[in-house]
């Protein structure tokens, strides 16, 4: 009963000492490590509840990851069936909004599992994929060629993305390719995909060097 009326909020030390007195054999001071431990547990929640209220209050988002995620770096690689499963299970969770795929030009078990889930009449409105925001680059200078990933988000449906690019990547030259046109290039991608897939899609960008950037390049981030 002690332990369930803490709920888990408590000073270990004081405890573990409340313990050590309950087995040894003089037990006439427990009751005040007791009463110690249990002013200091309410002096703490006390601490706490406002930002315990600050966070229950706050509006969350939640975008699931696992129909994808769970393929990367694995030996073994999705089926049908568990693709099936791990959507039933984020329906089950009740997350509105989940990757789909990230779509490269040959045809993957994802583009299967989409036209699946497009005949069965499953609502897609939440479905995100990830987009690289460049694909072709000539002379250091990315290529304003629309990439796979926004080719197939038109064709599935899709409306929400991630565009993912680098600013490290060694076929770029950012003395040319500034960040000032990179700023350029990604709002005409945000542009194409609020004319082509929805004025309401939601878009994400994903720096995939940002770590090795911010060592060596910062004034790129």
């Amino acid at each position: 009963p002690f332990e369930a009326t803490v709920g888990g909020s408590f000073k270990l030390s004081y405890y573990n000492e409340y313990k050590s007195y309950l087995r040894s054999p003089n037990m006439k001071n427990s009751k005040s490590v007791a009463d110690k431990f249990n002013r200091d547990v309410e002096k703490k929640l006390r601490k706490v509840q406002k930002s315990n209220e600050r966070l229950k209050n706050m509006e969350l988002f939640v975008l699931d990851n696992s129909l994808r995620e769970t393929t990367v770096a694995s030996i073994q690689a999705h089926t049908l069936e568990n693709k099936r499963a791990i959507y039933d299970e984020i329906k089950k969770v009740g997350f509105d909004h989940f990757f789909v795929e990230s779509f490269s030009t040959q045809t993957r078990l994802g583009d299967i599992f989409l036209e699946e889930l497009i005949k069965s009449g499953e609502d897609l409105s939440g479905a995100w994929a990830f987009s690289e925001l460049w694909e072709v680059c000539k002379n250091g200078v990315p290529q304003p060629d629309l990439p796979i990933g926004l080719v197939k988000c038109k064709k599935f449906r899709i409306n929400h993305v991630m565009l993912e690019f680098d600013l490290m990547w060694h076929s770029v030259n950012y003395d040319v390719f500034t960040m000032e046109k990179l700023c350029a290039f990604l709002k005409e991608r945000i542009d194409w995909i609020r004319a082509n897939l929805s004025k309401d899609s939601l878009i994400f960008t994903n720096l995939r060097d940002f770590s090795n950037c911010m060592v060596h390049h910062p004034e790129r981030v």
